[in-house]
C-alpha cells in the first residue's frame, strides 16, 4: 500500500466510511430506473493531511534511519526543540551541540542527506503514482463514460428517433454514471497540496542543515 493510499484510508476511517469505488453501470433498463447512489468524499482538512504525510515521511526515514547518531537524529532533535517553542537557531544549536556530544563531525552527517533524500524522493514517487491512479479510477475514467454515453445517446437521437426504448436505457446508464467528480477534484488538490507542504518542509530543512554544516567545516 503507497504513502497516498496510507493517508486516504486514515481519513475514510476518520470519516467512519470505506474508501469510494467505481460504480458500474447498471444491466438492464429496470435496474437503471433505481435512484444512483451518491459518491461521497470526506472532506479533506489541509493540516491534518498534511500531519499525516509528515508521520508518514518521517516513518520512512525512520524504517531506513543509518545506525548510529546521524542527520535523521539530528532533525528529530531540531523539530523537537522548534515544537518546544525554540527559535530555529537555538533549536539549530541544540542539535549541533548533540552531535558534538556523539562525537558526530559535520562531514559525517552531510553525508547521510544523500541517503535520506533518496527515501523522501522514493515516497514522493510512490505518491505520485498513486494520486495518478485514484485520479483516473475516480475521475478520469468516469468522465469518459459519461462522455461516451452523451455521444452515443446524441447518435441515437438523430438515427433512431422511434428507439424509443434504447434512448431511455441510455439516459438511465448516463445518470448512473452521473458522478460527483467535482469533489474528487478539489479533494486531490487538497491532499496533493498537503503532501507537497509536508515533502518540501523537510527536504528544505534537511538541505538548509547541510548547508550550515557545510559553512562551519570551511570556517
Amino acid at each position: 500500500m503507497g504513502l497516498f493510499d496510507k493517508v486516504m484510508n486514515a481519513l475514510y476511517e476518520d470519516e467512519g466510511s470505506p474508501p469510494p469505488k467505481k460504480q458500474s453501470a447498471p444491466a438492464s433498463s429496470s435496474q437503471a430506473s433505481a435512484k444512483a447512489p451518491v459518491k461521497k468524499h470526506p472532506v479533506v482538512a489541509e493540516n491534518t493531511v498534511y500531519q499525516k504525510f509528515t508521520s508518514q515521511l518521517k516513518s520512512a526515514m525512520e524504517k531506513e534511519n543509518l545506525p548510529g547518531f546521524d542527520l535523521y537524529e539530528f532533525h528529530q532533535i531540531y523539530k523537537s526543540a522548534v515544537a518546544g517553542g525554540k527559535a530555529t537557531k537555538m533549536a539549530f544549536i541544540e542539535a549541533l551541540k548533540s552531535s558534538k556530544t556523539m562525537r558526530v563531525s559535520n562531514q559525517s552527517l552531510i553525508s547521510n542527506h544523500d541517503h535520506y533524500r533518496r527515501i523522501l524522493n522514493d515516497q514522493k514517487d510512490r505518491f505520485d503514482s498513486d494520486m495518478k491512479n485514484y485520479y483516473d479510477s475516480n475521475i478520469k475514467n468516469p468522465k469518459a463514460d459519461k462522455d461516451s454515453i452523451e455521444s452515443s445517446l446524441a447518435q441515437k437521437l438523430s438515427q433512431y428517433e422511434k428507439l424509443g426504448e434504447e434512448i431511455e436505457t441510455l439516459k438511465a446508464q448516463k445518470k448512473a454514471i452521473g458522478l460527483d467528480t467535482g469533489a474528487a477534484e478539489t479533494q486531490i488538490e487538497d491532499v496533493k497540496t498537503a503532501f507537497t507542504r509536508a515533502y518540501n518542509e523537510i527536504t528544505h530543512e534537511l538541505s538548509t542543515i547541510v548547508d550550515i554544516l557545510q559553512s562551519l567545516d570551511e570556517e
